[in-house]
Parts: C-alpha cells; sequence; structure tokens
C-alpha cells in the first residue's frame, strides 16, 4: 500500500507559505524536500508562462490554487503588501 501525500495545512516547516505540501492543479502532490525549494524556485523563475508566476505564488503563499487563478487586482494592495482573498473564494468560508 503506498502511503499517501499529507494535505497542505500539515505543513512541518515553521514558515506555512515555505511548506511545499501543496495542492496545485490536479489533486495532491508529494511533499518536495525543503533543502530542495531553493533550486527549484530559482528554475522555475527561468520560465516565462504566467502558470510558473502561479505556481511560485502558490508555494509563496501556501494559496490554494483556485485562491490564486481567482486573483483580482481589486484585491491586491501593493501598498500594504496585502492580497485579501474573499470568503466565497476560500474553502472554508470564513
Amino acid at each position: 500500500m503506498r502511503p499517501r501525500p499529507r494535505a497542505s495545512g500539515r505543513a512541518r516547516t515553521p514558515h506555512a507559505g515555505a511548506a511545499i505540501w501543496t495542492i496545485c492543479w490536479r489533486g495532491h502532490h508529494a511533499a518536495m524536500p525543503y533543502e530542495d525549494v531553493a533550486v527549484f524556485i530559482a528554475k522555475l523563475r527561468t520560465r516565462k508562462a504566467s502558470s510558473a508566476l502561479a505556481l511560485e505564488l502558490c508555494i509563496l503563499t501556501a494559496a490554494r490554487s483556485g485562491e490564486i487563478l481567482g486573483m483580482r487586482w481589486p484585491k491586491i494592495y501593493l501598498d500594504k503588501k496585502i492580497w485579501t482573498v474573499p470568503a466565497d473564494r476560500r474553502r472554508n468560508f470564513k
């Protein structure tokens, strides 16, 4: 029996944004070792596709792919460094 991947909310790293328990694009994926994250993001930044930017944001924020793909500029406050995810876009609706 194969071990089941852990969900994103169960990060073992000190900062949840650095956790690579990504649930991006198609279901659960195996976790990437924390030590490999910097190299992976460096390679990701060489790609010019908007999907690479979305994946990087997913990794850095630990946000869900639906939240990231549904981002709208009126909810991003660059001066305050805040991104507000509307309740109807969040999974827990809180």
